[in-house]
C-alpha cells in the first residue's frame, strides 16, 4: 500500500503515516517493512510513489529518472496540452484588434484590419 492508502485506511492525517513510516524504516532498517515497487503517478507531476510491504527485506530499487525520462515526460505534456496552447495564443493574438463583444463586419475600418491579418500570415 502507498501512504495515501494507508492513511486511508487507519483514517491517521497523511503526515503523521509519512513520517512513521520515515522514522520505523530510519531507525530499523529491512526489519518492519520495505518498498515493493515504485508506482508512477497518474493525474499529477511528481516521481514514482513507493508500494510499501509490511514484509522484511531489501528496498525495490527506484527507478532512474535521467534527462532521457525527462524529455520523453515533456513531449508527453506538450502533446496532450498543445491544442490548448494554440486556442490560448490565438485569444492573445486576436486581442488587440478586438474592441468589443465580437467582431462585426460591419465595423468601420473592419477592412483595413482583416487585410492586416492576412498579410501577417
Amino acid at each position: 500500500m502507498s501512504a495515501e492508502e494507508i492513511a486511508e485506511a487507519t483514517g491517521l492525517p497523511r503526515g503523521k503515516v509519512n513520517a512513521s513510516l520515515t522514522n520505523a524504516r530510519a531507525n530499523h532498517p529491512g526489519s518492519s517493512s520495505r518498498i515493493s515497487r515504485w508506482q508512477l503517478q497518474v493525474g499529477r507531476k511528481g516521481r514514482e510513489t513507493p508500494i510499501y510491504a509490511a514484509a522484511p527485506g531489501k528496498d525495490a530499487d527506484r527507478p532512474v529518472f535521467d534527462a532521457e525520462h525527462r524529455k520523453a515526460a515533456n513531449q508527453r505534456n506538450y502533446r496532450a496540452n498543445r491544442a490548448r496552447w494554440a486556442a490560448q495564443r490565438k485569444r492573445r493574438e486576436a486581442w488587440p484588434h478586438h474592441h468589443g463583444p465580437a467582431l462585426s463586419p460591419w465595423r468601420p475600418g473592419h477592412e483595413q484590419q482583416a487585410q492586416m491579418r492576412r498579410m501577417r500570415r
